[in-house]
């Protein structure tokens, strides 16, 4: 009986799988169009600064009603209290500008996955937007050397844009496994039957 006990005990503590928090974000839950991305997502564990929302229509992407855009020039930057592994999302961004004598290019814009919190330590990543304010393109993101836990979009005020974003968080959540869990099924029947074979062995004869 004691062994039984034994076993059942182990097939309860056995480990689960872990498994990481997928975060979709596409700025449409209760934010409308001109308004600050701000902590709208602490929730989640995901802030944003110098982010805010515009409609589709603001800047001819009609991929969803709205999306983030920096409004400062410099750096936007979004934080993932938890840390993340991997990122996708959709972006575009204004084309190159001219100005003064000999003509100065506006900067790319530009996605930077940091390690550090709020756009600092080392960049695990980084690529340029290239698409444009018409037509966003996919970006992903993943295989860093070690989990980060920034991005910064680095672009000029309204010059570019990104929606439909996929965290894969560097939390974990525990989930059973389905042997153990057939396993432990498997244990408390045997254990039922073997107490109620017990208990007919142990009644008086013609009882």
């Amino acid at each position: 009986m004691k062994k039984l006990i034994t076993l059942g005990l182990m097939l309860v503590t056995l480990p689960g799988i872990a498994r990481a928090e997928v975060i979709n974000l596409n700025f449409d839950d209760s934010l409308t169009a001109g308004e600050s991305v701000g902590n709208a997502y602490s929730d989640k564990g995901i802030s944003f600064t110098g982010f805010t929302t515009f409609s589709s229509t603001d800047i001819n992407n009609t991929s969803a009603p709205n999306i983030a855009v920096g409004t400062k020039a410099g750096y936007q930057v979004m934080q993932v209290n938890d840390g993340f592994t991997a990122l996708t999302l959709t972006a575009g961004a204004a084309a190159a500008s001219y100005s003064g004598f000999g003509g100065s290019v506006t900067p790319p814009a530009q996605i930077l996955i940091m390690s550090g919190d709020n756009g600092t330590g080392d960049v695990l990543a980084s690529a340029t937007i290239t698409g444009s304010l018409t037509d966003f393109e996919g970006m992903s993101f993943s295989g860093f050397s070690a989990p980060a836990k920034s991005m910064i979009l680095s672009a000029n005020s309204y010059q570019a844009g990104m929606d439909a974003i996929t965290i894969t968080t560097n939390s974990l959540t525990p989930v059973p496994e389905p042997a153990s869990v057939a396993l432990l099924g498997v244990g408390g029947a045997f254990l039922f039957g073997f107490r109620k074979l017990n208990s007919k062995e142990e009644s008086p004869a013609g009882a």
